[in-house]
């Protein structure tokens, strides 16, 4: 009788124990729908992590390089010691070294370029399938799932290398998941199927005239958790020069903190993010196809976005737009940035990219921010192609700046002008999804991942190469093409706006005036 009461005990203990985390996950689900919350903290506690893998990730790149191969870069030959060369790389910046430093930023410069082609050839294949599934089978939770699980395995593995840089080659867990990133999506796929999901929630606020209040506020808390996260890189972020371990050691605890997020990321994603579906006919689904087949059909949807007819000048809008996004992503590359202030006459600590990251993005933040506001106040159409605009003048300053920087100063105050530059970020979620239907949206941002693959492909072996040859004569020379290449975006946003005012001047200031017509 006393054992069938402790079972009776223990199993209604059980039973009380699930019926806690429903109801848990009852009210949790109540205050997100009170709230009106879907996607928005999946892309925040995103951009927080991805704000610490920007900041770390090229910083540890060069300390675990550094340390690996110092041995081969001494002025006599030496055995391999992990202790000699950690000092050496902890002194870098001391004029003896400047062989080993130079040495080190040209080999990160020329990996470079094969990380992004192990990681892109991979997205140009899963990322248009993700995009296409998205679109016409109402899956974007699902593929949103898929590339969450991917980031999951892609920062495990940059916490390996991170933990055991010491013992092996960096270059080889990276590498691997630069490509399992790859299969899954890569990470800009991430972004984009998180804010299709956003701009479906919020279609029925767009306008011509100005942004969504969601997009807007989502965009600003995600700059503020990037920042929040490039702060904790700076906290956590101990000088080589004043403890080798504690310096070892903030790698750690960053990577970890962005692998933790990664896991938020997936789960709050399974349970709590919720999509509406775009019912569309496929009168084909019964049909066998062949794997080619069905290849051309998931590449023909892409190209679908940009070739049908629509009305007026909208098709040739989308594609300029396109080129915009791809000018964008190429000029974006933090890299460069990090190899020209790490050489002369700069010589920046970890602890200087932290700060310069930090004020940049709050810079941003509150430029995307108060720069919407003051629009509103204007009885202007085209609110967000403006924004676009003021961005790429932004960019284009910044990098002229930069080419000719010659102190500590202007370099900081380039990081002031991202107060006009970072508003491209709500200029594009509002503007672009504006020239497409609802159920084109995840195949125009599927695009626009893949530029985020390409772009960076053809930056690295372009840009990186250049810079290679003429950082010893001018290592700002490339930010000079840099700057060049932003002027062509202001000109092609200008064109963009000239040809839409037409529509906007004949009809209402309803989101319907720029959907896509046959």
């Amino acid at each position: 009788m006393y054992e069938e009461n402790v079972a009776l005990d223990q199993s209604s203990g059980h039973l009380s124990r699930g019926d806690d985390k429903v109801q848990l996950n009852t009210k949790m689900a109540f205050l997100l729908k009170k709230l009106k919350l879907n996607v928005e903290p999946t892309l925040v506690i995103l951009s927080f992590s991805v704000g610490i893998l920007i900041t770390v990730v090229p910083l540890f790149i060069f300390w675990g390089r550094c340390v690996e191969v110092a041995d081969q870069y001494s002025p006599v030959p030496v055995p391999k010691n992990i202790g000699n060369s950690t000092l050496r790389c902890a002194n870098i910046f001391t004029k003896n070294e400047t062989f080993l430093r130079n040495s080190i930023e040209e080999d990160i410069a020329e990996m470079k370029i094969y990380m992004q082609l192990v990681g892109g050839i991979p997205t140009l294949i899963t990322s248009p399938i993700l995009g296409l599934w998205s679109d016409v089978y109402g899956g974007r939770k699902k593929v949103l799932t898929i590339t969450s699980l991917g980031l999951v395995i892609y920062s495990c593995l940059q916490l390996y290398a991170t933990i055991y840089y010491d013992k092996i080659n960096i270059w080889y867990p990276l590498l691997i998941a630069e490509f399992l990133m790859g299969c899954f999506g890569g990470i800009a796929t991430i972004f984009t199927s998180g804010i299709a999901i956003l701009i479906d929630d919020s279609r029925d606020e767009m306008n011509d005239g100005g942004i969504p209040m969601r997009i807007a506020i989502t965009t600003a808390i995600q700059s503020l958790f990037l920042l929040f996260g490039n702060y904790l890189a700076s906290y956590f972020m101990v000088p080589a020069t004043v403890s080798i371990t504690q310096h070892i050691n903030s790698y750690i605890i960053l990577i970890s903190i962005s692998f933790i997020s990664s896991i938020i990321i997936f789960l709050y994603t399974i349970i709590f993010v919720k999509t509406h579906t775009v019912e569309i006919n496929n009168n084909d689904n019964n049909e066998s196809k062949t794997i080619w087949q069905t290849l051309g059909s998931v590449f023909g949807g892409l190209l679908d976005v940009l070739t049908m007819p629509r009305r007026g000048y909208l098709r040739c809008v989308i594609n300029i737009a396109m080129f915009l996004v791809f000018v964008d992503c190429m000029t974006s590359d933090p890299s460069l940035f990090v190899l020209l202030l790490k050489g002369t006459p700069f010589y920046w600590p970890d602890v200087n990219f932290s700060y310069y990251i930090m004020l940049k993005t709050a810079s941003g933040c509150i430029g995307m921010t108060v720069i919407p506001i003051i629009l509103s106040y204007f009885n202007i159409h085209g609110k967000d192609s403006i924004l676009l605009l003021i961005g790429f003048i932004g960019a284009t300053t910044i990098a002229f700046l930069t080419a000719f920087a010659g102190t500590n100063f202007l370099i900081f105050l380039t990081s002031g002008l991202y107060f006009f530059a970072a508003v491209t970020q709500p200029g594009f979620r509002t503007f672009l999804p504006k020239l497409v239907g609802e159920d084109q949206t995840a195949r125009l941002f599927t695009l626009i991942s893949l530029l985020y693959v390409i772009a960076p492909i053809i930056s690295s072996s372009i840009l990186n190469t250049i810079y290679e040859r003429t950082f010893i004569e001018w290592s700002g020379f490339v930010f000079v093409l840099i700057g060049i290449i932003n002027c062509f975006g202001v000109i092609g946003q200008s064109i963009n706006h000239y040809l839409l005012l037409p529509i906007w001047k004949e009809d209402t200031v309803q989101y319907n005036i720029l959907q896509n017509t046959n």
